[in-house]
């Protein structure tokens, strides 16, 4: 059974030795926006350690990304490192600091959802995701959580410019069913002020 499961566990994450280095004025950004956000609104996850690092795999759609730290899974949740996986090409298309703080909240959501989880757990949440249909669940129920703490127009910002910097209608379509849309969300944020 260990066994299955730390190779379970060793697909989690993987880091590309390959991958360019995250730029430092992205990084900074970056840190300095989840510093802010865990102060507001995640200070449960104060303390924990975040690593930065480029995006994996050289992507024109993955911009924002988390995992646990694959070294780390069988640690306590609070022991772990929790990486938070950048695109190098914000740095020459940066939608905006509303968008990359909306986005970030977002994926600090995940991270939320990775600290309550045990080794086990979150091997499960990471083969139940593999089923699109529980993805755009999972990804919409975390863009919900992101708009009642009130990210919305980031979030509108974030995925308008995202539609743009992927260019590729097939793989728009696939981020329009996954996650929501601009409309979505707008539509969202009007019946919550009823």
């Amino acid at each position: 059974m260990f066994v299955v499961l730390w190779a379970a566990v060793l697909t989690l994450a993987s880091c590309a030795q390959d991958a360019p280095p995250l730029p430092s004025a992205i990084e900074r950004i970056v840190r300095d926006h989840v510093a802010s956000l865990i102060s507001e609104d995640f200070q449960d996850l104060s303390g924990l350690t975040l690593e930065y690092r480029p995006v994996v795999e050289s992507s024109d759609t993955v911009f924002f990304e988390t995992y646990v730290k694959t070294s780390t899974i069988l640690r306590h949740p609070r022991r772990r490192t929790y990486q938070l996986f950048v695109n190098p090409r914000l740095a020459v298309d940066f939608p905006g600091h509303e968008a990359v703080r909306a986005i970030l909240a977002h994926e600090l959501f995940h991270i939320r959802d990775y600290l309550g989880k045990n080794a086990w757990q979150l091997y499960r949440l990471k083969r139940n995701y593999e089923d699109e249909t529980f993805r755009q669940q999972y990804e919409r129920h975390t863009d919900q959580r992101t708009l009642r703490l009130g990210y919305g127009p980031g979030l509108i910002r974030y995925r308008q410019w995202l539609y743009g910097a992927i260019g590729d209608p097939d793989k728009i379509r696939y981020k329009k069913q996954m996650y929501m849309t601009p409309e979505e969300i707008q539509s969202w944020l009007a019946r919550q002020q009823r």
